[in-house]
Formats: C-alpha cells, structure tokens, sequence
C-alpha cells in the first residue's frame, strides 16, 4: 500500500493507492496449444527478421533506428510474407517495441562490450 499526501492551503489530502495482482493458468486443449505455438513461432520470425535489419541499417547508415522506420520495415515484411497476417497487429507492435528497447539497451550500454569491442548477444523475452 503506497501513501501520499497532497497539501493545498485548506486541506491535506491523502490519497491510497493499493495495487493487487492476479494470477491466472490457462490449460489449453491440443488445439490451442498448437495455435498458440504457431503464434510464437511467428513473433520470434518477425522479431529476427527485423533484428536482421536493424543490423545491416546500423552497419551501413551508422545510425541507430527510429520506431518510424522500424514500423516501415515491418509493413514491408508483411507484404513480403503474408503468413504473418495472423499475428494480431498490437502482438507485432508489442514485439517491434521489445526489440526497440533491447536495441537501445545494448546499443547504449558501455558495460556490454568486451574485450574485442563486440557486443555480447543478449536475449529478450526468449525471442531469439
């Protein structure tokens, strides 16, 4: 439970904020299961293949991405491959963010480079 406290000329105002959190377990039958497999498979191909991408842009423009840029990629790929017409559009938003961030984490984090200069692969969300 967090406490603030807001204090104006006339009053003092508390305000408790109490934050819960639920968790839930889905059984999911065969069918499902094989959906939603399906549906990772997907998420990792997209999430490759703009990582690829973002590698050889960064290699020839020396320039980190723009998520405008990375959002062009990823309605060309669509074009390119319609199998990932499956994927729900906030699903490739999703992962197009989590590949932003990852790549600005490591693109901006000194600590990450080794000995030779060379970024250490890292892994987000088991997505490689």
């Amino acid at each position: 439970m967090q406490q603030q406290k807001y204090i104006n000329a006339k009053y003092v105002i508390t305000v408790v904020v109490v934050k819960t959190t639920y968790k839930y377990r889905a059984y999911p039958s065969k069918e499902q299961q094989a959906i939603l497999d399906h549906q990772m498979y997907l998420s990792k191909e997209i999430y490759n293949l703009l990582l690829e991408k973002s590698k050889e842009y960064y290699k020839d423009a020396k320039k980190t991405l723009t998520q405008y840029r990375m959002d062009v990629w990823l309605s060309q790929i669509k074009r390119e491959r319609p199998e990932f017409d499956e994927l729900h559009s906030q699903v490739l938003q999703t992962v197009l963010l989590s590949l932003n961030e990852e790549l600005y984490v490591v693109l901006h984090d000194d600590n990450q480079n080794d000995a030779t200069g060379s970024q250490r692969p890292s892994v987000v969300g088991g997505c490689h």
